[in-house]
């Protein structure tokens, strides 16, 4: 498997995902991740987990959230890609008119993705402006 691109939602807060043990992608060369609660949110951090692939090149995250977890979890994965990343999108799409806050972690780990990722060609960090 090269290419991954999942687009998740629950609609019932209370249904869990559980990811099969053992499972690994590790010939990756883009992966796409959207998601559009908290509950997916985790699921994503949690599938990051399981991305080991040096010949990743392509990574884009889009979702209500960037949490600590899914942040550190996308930093992993660019330091495992050793051939670099070379493509990077985190898109913020928050679903309601709230603040948009970041917390010292969330903003630590995205410095730290950040220098993970010094290969870079093409950089979009989104975050609606009226929000």
């Amino acid at each position: 498997l090269q290419a991954l691109s999942l687009d998740i939602g629950f609609e019932n807060p209370r249904l869990a995902v559980a990811l099969p043990g053992g499972i690994m992608f590790g010939m990756l060369r883009r992966l796409s991740l959207r998601f559009s609660d908290h509950e997916t949110a985790n699921l994503v951090a949690e599938l990051l987990e399981c991305v080991d692939s040096p010949s990743l090149r392509q990574l884009s995250l889009e979702g209500i959230v960037m949490t600590t977890e899914l942040l550190s979890a996308a930093c992993r994965v660019a330091c495992a890609a050793s051939e670099g990343l070379t493509d990077l999108a985190l898109s913020w799409l928050p679903s309601d008119r709230r603040h948009i806050q970041i917390d010292e972690g969330a903003a630590l780990a995205i410095g730290r993705f950040l220098d993970a990722s010094a290969l870079l060609e093409k950089l979009k960090i989104g975050i609606p402006l009226n929000f």
